[in-house]
């Protein structure tokens, strides 16, 4: 949870070494078959401070799920991502392309009086400082922690708001009691690192046309451009892109340019330009389009956010663009801005 001003909120309790502990931080529950939950635990040993005193902690992430195959639930424990399919998620910790294993424990420092510390987690995905307050629940009605502490705290964590925590039916807690020394933690964590990294997944995998339809070009003056072609300019004909030198090489910000379309009064703008065949999409932004003048509602008020390369240079540039109505394809984009820098790693899945 965020850190706030907290009514009961309590001291930072003097640290304790070599006491096993663990911090729920999320938890969904349906029934007995389906639920999720992460927490953070250290055993006694993780507990124990090294030469600068940081101490260890790991990241356990479980789920059950029904499916048509298997009513009785299917548990996956994880350690990374808001689901088990993004537990294989890489990032560059410096000198490779690492994951985060189940088994891996990542550093904070002991908290001062202040509740502040810092940490670093996750073979070097992530690092920063934090400063939390607790409440001490112990005695406390689950139920009503969970109605009336937890609920009512704006936000979510991994996924889940705290206003859904918890059991859909509090009840379910009947008259239970939190145990004594149980606390109830408000935080926040403030980033000052993170690596770059990418999702394994293969319907992650970067598309991309072929270098003819990705040069663009003026269809009204050359209707036999490749881009031109539907044999070659559809989704279909895509191919994955496996390095970055092919992300790089086909998609240079060549439009394919046509003749004015559509359904009076549904018009696109003259030249129609289609900009999907040679960019990458980096995002959506719904709502933020204008709708130009004349268009009727040829385009939607989504802002597609592109980005292309130059082939020499180490130059990106960036793009927003209209998306056509009918099939959310990218359209007429206008200059965003320019980066050029150092050479850094990236990837793509493949």
């Amino acid at each position: 949870m965020q850190a706030g001003a907290t009514a009961g909120a309590l001291a930072e309790p003097p640290f304790v070494p070599g006491v096993a502990n663990a911090t729920l931080t999320s938890l969904r529950y349906t029934d007995a078959d389906n639920w999720s939950m992460r927490t953070l635990q250290s055993s006694a040993a993780d507990n124990v401070p090294d030469a600068q005193n940081f101490v260890r902690f790991y990241d356990l992430r479980l789920q059950s799920s029904s499916t048509a195959l298997n009513s009785n639930g299917v548990a996956s424990g994880w350690s990374r991502g808001a689901t088990p399919a993004r537990a294989g998620d890489l990032h560059w910790s410096g000198s490779a392309w690492v994951d985060c294993k189940l088994t891996d424990r990542y550093t904070s420092r002991v908290r001062d009086a202040q509740g502040r510390s810092d940490y670093a987690f996750c073979n070097n995905l992530e690092a920063g400082s934090s400063v939390r307050r607790i409440v001490d629940i112990g005695g406390r009605e689950m139920q009503d922690v969970v109605r009336n502490m937890i609920r009512n705290f704006p936000g979510a964590a991994q996924g889940v708001a705290f206003a859904d925590w918890g059991p859909a039916d509090v009840g379910l807690y009947g008259s239970a009691r939190f145990p004594t020394g149980a606390m109830l933690i408000y935080q926040a964590n403030t980033i000052t690192q993170t690596a770059p990294g990418y999702d394994v997944q293969t319907s992650n995998v970067v598309p991309a046309f072929n270098s003819a339809v990705a040069a663009g070009g003026d269809a009204r003056v050359n209707p036999t451009l490749a881009c031109n072609d539907p044999a070659q300019n559809t989704t279909a004909a895509t191919g994955p892109v496996t390095t970055l030198e092919g992300l790089v090489s086909r998609n240079p910000g060549r439009p394919c340019i046509f003749f004015q379309g559509g359904v009076s009064p549904n018009f696109s703008l003259d030249p129609n330009e289609w900009w999907g065949n040679s960019t990458v999409n980096l995002g959506d932004l719904a709502a933020t389009n204008t709708l130009p003048a004349g268009t009727g509602n040829y385009y939607n008020t989504t802002a597609s956010l592109r980005v292309a390369f130059a082939a020499s240079g180490n130059r990106a540039t960036f793009y927003r663009c209209y998306r056509r109505a009918g099939d959310g394809s990218p359209r007429n984009c206008s200059l965003l801005g320019l980066a050029r820098g150092r050479s850094r790693p990236w990837a793509t899945a493949v």
